[in-house]
């Protein structure tokens, strides 16, 4: 039966005895049970006997008899469980074999009740724990028994721990340990001995008189800790130092230590160890070694006042530090005596642990030897003579690697040799025993020689006025040269046989040839403007060629110096020749005129003077009116000099490339409607026109280019920055100031017209590990957790639109703690953000642009990580979380840009700077929104302006040109465009339709209307380009 509801049953309270059965509950189902299966259930038999008797509530009850009841022993209530009886019969606990195992007495008037059990045994105690539940169950061999009469012991696992005799003395098999207090043991009850632990591990032996230790055997002295101390009054006098060896210690601070002894009844001090003067040691008579004096130590000194004689030992100093065996003397001298016998060599011996090193050997015929490599490896001999003898090579400041190396750490490195007066100093060179060359000093001549025996037979001689000798002749190889700058671009040499050639800083100046074929003299061969001058003397230009036109000048002629009858005239001929010819030729030319002043024909046949003069010094001058002006020639070729009132300027012409060019004097440059001071080499004040192409550079760099003219051509125009887009600029050189200069620090765009303007700007935020410590969030609520400010606001109505972020995380130098969530998931290390509110935010961010994952704050090593703003940062938190990676995406208007750690930290972060390097743009709500806008979209309209908006309308080809015959094209149809003009300009949009819904298609289209055309590029109909037919 199943009963989905609610079932109710009713207790019917006249129920007895003559139930047939009754309701259980089964795993939450109604059974019906029968009495006999009930039965069957609690294990009961078939009968229904009859049970009497009766007892007291509490009670447990048992069987008088075999169908009657009664109290039992056992008594339960609300305090217990009990066992009970009027009587004062024993509890008594029996095993299976009727064995008393445990008896109980309880005698309550006399005082006197008490527990009987088994006496048990070492391996199971009388008394154990072996009904011991969980850890250590049946633990039956610990606990307490009795192994004879009048004795009782305690067993742990086992084997006995504890045990009292019947003489009350105790026995402990193994440690004892006192957790508290003390322990005293006395003999009397008087003058106890005390034992007591401090708490920490200190054990005091306290006695009112001696104590005595008495062993037949050894007394060991056992201390972990090192140290055995002794102490009088609870001062530390001394202690013995067991770390590391054995030491005996004077604990007193300059407390000397003395080891004494009876001689012959008397206490003496036979060695005084003296802790005031570093522990010197004094023994009051002979000390008889039988083997080494040693010293082990880094400082102190072994002092012997009278000799110390070794006879087959040793005297040793070992030390990990330096070791010295010194002489002192208060005499007039000290030293240490090597004594060999008579005939024989003397040694002092170097040693380490492996054997000799080194030795030094005095021979008998007074030589002194030093010898390396055990001694078997002569280095250098001293003889009696005071010569020195090395034997291999000699490094002096370097491991030598030829026969004698020198080498200074730092400064000059220099030999110095002195000879008495009136004696050469040398340095011969010699080949198989014979002197071959030497170089020195010359004392006859106080010269620097190079020789060839000595100096006597100078071959070079220098002296100390620079003056070089050579005793020979110099010769010099084909084709080399004879520098006289160094070794720059003046020298002589022999360029082709029989050839001299001249240069000046690299110049050909003359050419000397004769060789048979070529016998002249050449003056400026290389055709490099070199003047020719020959001086008189009275005239430094007595004979002139000029190197750069070839003119000739005579300077001493055309002032009336040499006069007299001319026999012939010198003149020129078409090759350019000198020739004579007669004099007193046609011509009937009247007039006179002013010395210096270049005449002027007054008729055909008539001269007169000119307003122009000649002032003798290449200047030609206007003299006539003001201000004064002069034209004068600078010896240049194609080179011309103005002066005007005073000021310079020089018009060169540029035969290379055809260029006039124009230089003024000093720092001044050329004003072009200027009223003031001229600012730089070209400076004009209004507006300069550049017909054809602006080119800035040096040569052709094009470093600014801007292309100019029309579209006539086909061409297009176009503005240049020739160094940008090759990658040129991305490695600045130069200083540091340079380099910052050329760090990119805004992007660049371009607005309506063309105008440059700034787009993408950037700033680093250097963090230090340090600078991580509480930036949780803004400080107005909690100013000790103030997030970094980034950028700051730019004002009323503008946005910070954060672009993208790149991280140049340094190098880890260890220590810092690491980031908060440093596994691969969405747990950014910090974030940039904005606030909406100046209040504290950190809980409900309004805006995360950005955020560095944890993970890569905790990676080691340096490296780059860089991502675009407002981009979900791997699996960050869901949007039901605070940080959602969507609702939190956005830039708020008038707010800062803000760095903020994603938890709040108060110790440094991982030992690394992060350079945090934001782009960002600015944008304004009215320039660059509002009154930008280009295109209005209303209910009026799918495209365009809608009902409301109006397009200018105006007449085009039909169909769209290329540029060469847009002039030429024919046909007319209507379109429109949402400019201001009656004609579309650039950057306005031109429609075929209406209302604005289709664009005008791509290409060059003329309006016949003011013969002009247009150019249409993209799909938007924007107009880019537009000229004159």
């Amino acid at each position: 039966m199943s009963i989905d509801g609610t079932l109710t049953l009713t207790v019917n309270a006249d129920a007895d005895s003559t139930y047939t059965g009754i309701v259980v509950v089964e795993s939450g189902l109604l059974k019906y049970r029968t009495k006999a299966q009930i039965k069957s259930d609690i294990g009961a038999g078939s009968g229904d006997g009859t049970i009497t008797g009766s007892g007291t509530s509490g009670r447990h009850a048992k069987f008088n008899g075999s169908t009657s009841l009664t109290n039992a022993r056992i008594f339960e209530s609300v305090s217990g469980t009990f066992l009970y009886d009027t009587a004062s019969y024993p509890f008594i606990i029996q095993n299976d074999g009727g064995i008393n195992v445990f008896t109980f007495e309880g005698q309550a008037v006399s005082n006197s009740s008490n527990f009987q059990i088994t006496p048990g045994t070492e391996t199971k105690p009388g008394l154990n724990f072996g009904e011991r539940s969980g850890t250590g169950a049946t633990d039956t061999n610990t606990g307490i028994y009795s192994s004879a009469t009048d004795h009782l012991e305690i067993s742990t696992g086992g084997s006995k721990a504890l045990g009292f005799d019947s003489s009350q003395d105790a026995t402990f098999t193994a440690d004892v340990s006192l957790t508290g207090g003390s322990l005293s043991i006395t003999s009397d009850g008087s003058n106890a001995v005390t034992f007591t632990e401090s708490g920490n591990g200190l054990m005091t032996i306290a006695a009112a008189d001696d104590i005595v230790l008495d062993a037949e055997s050894d007394i060991i002295l056992d201390a972990n800790g090192g140290d055995i101390r002794f102490k009088d009054a609870g001062t530390e006098i001394g202690a013995l130092d067991l770390t590391g060896g054995f030491a005996i210690k004077s604990s007193v601070s300059d407390a000397d230590f003395f080891i004494q002894g009876n001689d012959n009844g008397s206490i003496i001090n036979a060695l005084q160890i003296d802790m005031s003067n570093g522990g010197s040691a004094t023994f009051i008579d002979d000390i008889d070694l039988g083997g080494k004096i040693t010293q082990t130590g880094t400082s102190g000194t072994n002092t012997f006042n009278t000799d110390v004689e070794v006879s087959g030992g040793n005297i040793t100093a070992t030390t990990s530090g330096n070791t010295f065996i010194s002489s002192v003397s208060t005499g007039s001298w000290a030293g240490m005596k090597i004594q060999a016998e008579d005939a024989a060599s003397a040694y002092l011996f170097f040693y380490d642990t492996s054997g000799e090193r080194a030795r030094v050997q005095s021979t008998a015929n007074n030589d002194l030897r030093f010898l390396t490599n055990g001694g078997g490896s002569l280095v250098l001999t001293l003889d009696s003579d005071q010569d020195a003898k090395f034997e291999e090579k000699v490094g002096i400041g370097i491991t030598p690697v030829e026969v004698l190396d020198l080498q200074t750490s730092s400064g000059d490195c220099r030999i110095r040799l002195d000879a008495p007066a009136a004696s050469d100093t040398e340095i011969k060179f010699f080949n198989d025993g014979t002197a071959q060359y030497t170089i020195g000093h010359d004392d006859a001549t106080d010269n620097f020689v190079i020789g060839g025996a000595n100096v006597d037979t100078p071959l070079v001689s220098v002296a100390k006025t620079g003056t070089t000798t050579f005793t020979s002749d110099i010769i010099l190889p084909a084709t080399k040269a004879l520098y006289l700058d160094g070794g720059g671009g003046t020298y002589i040499y022999e360029s082709s046989d029989g050839v001299i050639d001249f240069y000046g800083d690299t110049v050909q100046l003359l050419t000397l040839k004769q060789n048979g074929t070529q016998n002249e003299v050449i003056v400026n061969e290389g055709s490099n403007d070199i003047d020719f001058r020959v001086e008189s003397n009275t005239d430094t230009r007595a004979l002139f060629v000029r190197g750069s036109n070839g003119a000739v000048e005579f300077g001493e002629y055309g002032v009336g110096t040499f006069t007299g009858t001319a026999a012939y005239n010198l003149e020129v001929d078409s090759s350019g020749n000198i020739i004579e010819t007669a004099t007193g030729g046609g011509g009937g030319v009247t007039g006179s005129g002013t010395a210096n002043t270049i005449p002027l024909w007054a008729s055909s046949s008539s001269l007169t003077d000119s307003p122009l003069t000649y002032d003798g010094s290449d200047q030609i001058k206007l003299s006539a009116g003001t201000p004064e002006f002069r034209l004068y020639d600078t010896s240049s070729a194609g080179s011309l000099d103005l002066s005007l009132n005073g000021i310079n300027a020089n018009l060169q012409n540029n035969s290379t490339n055809g260029n006039i060019e124009i230089t003024t004097a000093g720092t001044g440059g050329v004003g072009i409607n200027t009223s003031g001071t001229v600012g730089s080499a070209l400076d004009v004040n209004g507006t300069v026109r550049v017909r054809n192409q602006l080119n800035v550079g040096e040569t052709t760099e094009q470093n600014l280019f801007v292309a100019g003219g029309s579209l006539t051509d086909g061409g297009e125009r176009y503005a240049k920055f020739g160094y940008y887009g090759e990658a040129e600029l991305l490695t600045p050189g130069g200083t540091a100031s340079s380099q910052l200069a050329d760090t990119k620090r805004t992007t660049a765009a371009f607005g309506t017209s063309g105008k440059l303007l700034e787009d993408l700007q950037y700033v680093v935020i250097k963090v230090e590990p340090a600078g991580w410590v509480n930036r949780y969030g803004l400080p107005s609520a909690n100013p000790s957790q103030s997030a970094i400010l980034a950028v700051q606001s730019y004002g009323q109505n503008t946005i910070i639109v954060l672009d993208h972020v790149t991280v140049w995380k340094s190098y880890d130098q260890g220590g810092g703690g690491y980031w908060t969530g440093g596994d691969f998931g969405g747990i950014p290390a910090y974030q940039i953000v904005q606030y909406e509110s100046a209040n504290y935010q950190r809980a409900a961010l309004t805006s995360v642009q950005w955020t560095y994952p944890a993970a890569l704050a905790n990676y080691t090593g340096a490296f780059a990580y860089t991502r675009p703003a407002f981009v979900v940062q791997g699996t960050e938190k869901p949007m039901t979380q605070p940080y959602a990676a969507i609702n939190n995406k956005r830039a708020l208007a008038n707010k800062g840009l803000y760095i903020q750690t994603y938890e709040n930290y108060t110790s440094a972060r991982m030992n690394a700077n992060h350079y945090i390097r934001l782009a960002y743009r600015v944008f304004r709500r009215g320039v660059d929104f509002v009154d930008a806008t280009a295109l209005t979209i209303t209910a009026g309209g799918d495209n365009g302006s809608g009902s409301g908006g109006t397009f200018t309308s105006f007449t085009v080809t039909t169909t769209p040109a290329v540029f060469n015959n847009v002039c030429s094209a024919t046909g007319s149809a209507t379109a429109y465009h949402n400019g201001s003009g009656t004609y579309p300009v650039g950057g306005d949009n031109v429609y075929s339709s209406s209302d604005g819904s289709s664009f005008q298609t791509a290409g060059y289209f003329k309006i016949a209307a003011n013969n002009s055309w247009i150019r249409i590029t993209g799909g938007s109909g924007e107009v880019t380009a537009t000229g004159s037919c």
